[in-house]
């Protein structure tokens, strides 16, 4: 998309619907939000990027949100119980999220993907929205996403790598 339309994209949700989702997620506007929004299923990264915001220097000042469906009832509750021993803000906001205001809420993208996708939906839908993404350097992220222009991508798995990616 061109600049002037991603800003008409940013420009259809308002500042009240977005403040909204903020609110919601018990983001202060002082906050770094970082918004992984997909499937809460193993293999979509969620305990990588809380392993990497702990090792990150942004971790003070970050919330971690984690929006959508999940496979396993426990995962939630496991993932909000690493992040606490972590000391890694999380939210865990559910499905039904009213994505574009999601994505406009977020600063930044995040899809730590642990095995290839074939398109990575939320990416692109992050990109449309002119937001910049952290991705697994796997599948289609690696190869919707300019590195170092459009977004990051980093190696899959790699802690350390997520955590420079983060800073």
């Amino acid at each position: 998309k061109t600049e002037r339309e991603i800003q008409a994209s940013l420009d259809e949700v308002s500042a009240e619907r977005t403040a909204r989702t903020r609110e919601a997620w018990g983001a202060d506007p002082a906050r770094t939000v970082i918004l992984l929004a997909a499937r809460l299923a193993e293999w979509k990264g969620h305990r990588l990027l809380i392993a990497a915001m702990a090792r990150s220097s942004a971790r003070e000042r970050a919330l971690l949100v984690f929006t959508g469906d999940g496979e396993r009832a426990s995962y939630a509750a496991e993932l909000m119980a690493l992040a606490r021993a972590s000391g890694v803000a999380l939210k865990v906001a559910g499905p039904g999220a009213d994505m574009p205001a999601a994505l406009a809420a977020a600063d930044f993208v995040a899809a730590p993907s642990t095995s290839p996708e074939s398109f990575g939906r939320s990416v692109a839908e992050a990109g449309a929205m002119g937001k910049v993404v952290i991705a697994s350097r796997l599948g289609g992220p690696a190869e919707t996403i300019l590195d170092g222009q459009t977004g990051w991508l980093a190696p899959p798995g790699d802690e350390g790598a997520w955590a420079r990616a983060l800073d």
